[in-house]
């Protein structure tokens, strides 16, 4: 299983000058693959799912994101979805690939 270096994602200012604001996430493909990000939590998720595509090379496009059961929607931030400072995991899956193994 292969980890990627943290990356970081923000949205008004870099994750240095609002630690507090910033969460990690492991986001885990069906190749069982595993890359960590640290993110700004009020990042828009298909800010997010920008930067996973540029480490996954899944195109944004294509993702379906899901985190505790709940598939992550285009319209929100990431922190609509009570995302934790640590521990937090998303699964990201090609569109039209069910997610019957998580």
């Amino acid at each position: 299983m292969e980890t990627t270096n943290a990356n970081e994602v923000g949205v008004s200012g870099t994750t240095e000058e609002f630690p507090e604001s910033t969460v990690e996430i492991n986001v885990k493909t069906l190749d069982s693959q595993t890359y960590t990000l640290r993110v700004n939590k009020y990042v828009p998720v298909p800010a997010l799912k920008e930067q996973i595509a540029n480490l996954t090379g899944i195109l944004s496009g294509q993702q379906r994101l899901i985190c505790r059961g709940k598939v992550l929607k285009d319209d929100q931030l990431l922190s609509a979805y009570r995302i934790l400072r640590f521990f937090n995991h998303i699964y990201s899956f090609a569109n039209g690939i069910e997610a019957a193994n998580f």
